[in-house]
Formats: structure tokens, C-alpha cells, sequence
């Protein structure tokens, strides 16, 4: 379970705010992706994650932040909302909602990433960790 230790003090925040930071967080992911040598479609695909996480904190979670970095073998995301739901009450509807054939939402997420872990916080909220290996390697 993620616990906040694993994110480095130099991961990007991006503040999400407004419907404005969704692109911001869409296009910091995109350039880190890049950086991590994901190829133009890959950095795609985690801009397309990195947008869709941000617009579901600032709509489902009063907002909250995304972080990204890069590890050795993989690109990470980890988008935090403010939001006050008991995770035990929601675990099972937000779990339906990551059925990787799904169109959109968190569905788009599981396919386009390696891996993703969803945690409840101490304060109600609800934190999305993904992470994508780095070296072109698909999920599909």
C-alpha cells in the first residue's frame, strides 16, 4: 500500500485547482514522459491519465495535486484529491469504475498504465498511484 514515503523531493506538483490545471497536469506528464523515453504515443497515453486523474480530484475531490517522477524503470503518477468520502464506503463503486475495458475514467487509466493502486487517507480522501515502465513496454 502506498504510504507516501516511495515519492522523491524532486517529483513535479502540479496543484489542481480549476478545470485550467487539468491541461497543466496533462502537459507536465506528457514532458516527463518524454524525458523517460516513452515515445510520443506512450507520453500521449500518461498525458491522457495525468488529465483524466486531475479532472476527477478537482470534480469528484474538492482538488488536490498530482506529483510525477521518474524512477529507473518506471514513470510514476500520484494524484491526491481533498476529498471527505470513507473509502470503505466508495472502495467497491471506484473499483467497478477501473474495469480496464471501460471507454474512459478510470478504465482508460488501468489500460494505459502498468500499474494502479488506489488508497484511501486519513482525511476521507482518495489517492490514485500509477505507474507506467519506462523502455516502450505496452499494456494492453
Amino acid at each position: 500500500m502506498w504510504t507516501g514515503e516511495e515519492v522523491p523531493p524532486n517529483a513535479i506538483t502540479v496543484e489542481l485547482r480549476v478545470t485550467a490545471d487539468v491541461a497543466v497536469a496533462g502537459v507536465v506528464a506528457r514532458r516527463v514522459a518524454g524525458q523517460g523515453g516513452l515515445g510520443s504515443t506512450g507520453a500521449a497515453e500518461v498525458a491522457t491519465v495525468a488529465a483524466e486523474l486531475a479532472a476527477n480530484a478537482i470534480r469528484h475531490g474538492g482538488g488536490g495535486e498530482l506529483r510525477v517522477w521518474l524512477s529507473d524503470e518506471r514513470l510514476h503518477l500520484l494524484v491526491c484529491d481533498r476529498g471527505h468520502v470513507h473509502f470503505a464506503s466508495c472502495s467497491e463503486r471506484v473499483l467497478r469504475a477501473t474495469a480496464p475495458d471501460a471507454e474512459h475514467g478510470l478504465g482508460a487509466v488501468r489500460r494505459f498504465m502498468h500499474h494502479v493502486e488506489l488508497v484511501g487517507t486519513p482525511g476521507g480522501g482518495l489517492c490514485v498511484l500509477a505507474w507506467r515502465a519506462r523502455g516502450g513496454a505496452e499494456r494492453r
